[in-house]
């Protein structure tokens, strides 16, 4: 019965061992591949990978490791080993981009293209990425343009897309006047756009004034429509969403409560761009019939600044 114990013992300290030196190897590899020490990465990456082969972000990194010492094929067939398995589309993307760069360097130009292609039809936004050196070879083909194009594109989908694009002439710095013949200068309104072409930041300035107010405007995927979200600083706080629009002019309506009689109103604003002398007309009215009758409130005349 000791010796039973004794070899039980040996057994499980052997396996301790082994799972200690395995736990040392995979921390070596990181430790190294993080201090760019390739080799010593690649060593232990292999060393650890002996007892693990299901570790897909240790052969990944193994692959790196190569591929980072120039050697191709061994990078390669890493790689490929790991696209057999059902893998998340940012780390197929991933794959595909690595795999794209040794094809460069190995001067297989079309299935270079072929990669970085598919990548980008699955939604990689890798532009910047593309400046790698390993892709100078392909770097004057029309076809990776228009990749770069797609990988643009998928970085900042609202800068190509119509329907964020609603409000863009509402862009600019603009001197708002009201009075007869919008004669009487009130305000300045700056408005630019933001986070990618995804929306519209205006800043409204009342001379005279220590008012202020400012909105953030967006299309909304969910309703279809576009949004816009007023505050100001007396609390005049609005949700506007769009109810009609056209190619220079957008028509929003916010459903609130009036601020002098404290009962519900909708605020209705429209806005009108006028291309021919580059000025917009902003009308605002209010109803307290649920939109029966409405009730002039605001009508200016923004004309781009010169300051």
């Amino acid at each position: 019965m000791r010796k039973a114990l004794i070899a039980i013992a040996v057994t499980i300290n052997s396996l301790i061992t082994v799972v200690q030196a395995q736990d040392s190897a995979k921390t070596l590899a990181y430790n190294a591949y993080d201090k760019k020490n390739w080799k010593v990465a690649e060593t232990n990456f292999r060393q650890y990978l002996n007892t693990n082969t299901a570790d897909t972000f240790a052969i990944y990194y193994l692959a790196m490791s190569q591929l980072q010492q120039s050697k191709y094929k061994d990078a390669l067939n890493n790689f490929q080993s790991l696209n057999e398995l059902d893998l998340q589309t940012g780390f197929k993307n991933e794959l595909r981009f690595e795999q794209a760069k040794i094809y460069a360097a190995m001067n297989d130009t079309l299935k270079c293209l072929q990669l970085l292609a598919a990548a980008a039809t699955d939604g990689a936004s890798y532009q910047g990425r593309l400046k790698d050196t390993l892709f100078s070879r392909v770097r004057n083909s029309s076809q990776l343009a228009a990749i770069a194009e797609k990988y643009k594109e998928n970085a900042t989908p609202c800068l190509y897309d119509d329907r964020y694009k609603k409000l863009d002439f509402f862009i600019g710095t603009w001197d708002v006047y009201v009075g007869e013949n919008y004669a009487d200068k009130v305000a300045v309104d700056t408005v630019t756009k933001f986070y990618g072409g995804c929306s519209i930041d205006e800043k409204f300035q009342w001379l005279g004034s220590d008012y202020v107010g400012e909105s953030i405007s967006f299309y909304d995927n969910t309703s279809q429509r576009f949004r816009m979200c007023w505050a100001g600083k007396s609390g005049d706080i609005r949700n506007f969403e769009e109810t009609y629009s056209s190619k220079d002019s957008i028509q929003l309506v916010a459903v609130t409560v009036s601020d002098s009689k404290r009962t519900l109103m909708h605020r209705r604003m429209t806005i009108t761009y006028n291309p021919s002398d580059e000025t917009l007309h902003e009308y605002i009215e209010n109803s307290y019939d649920l939109g029966k009758t409405w009730e002039p409130d605001f009508d200016a005349l923004f004309k781009k600044a010169n300051h």
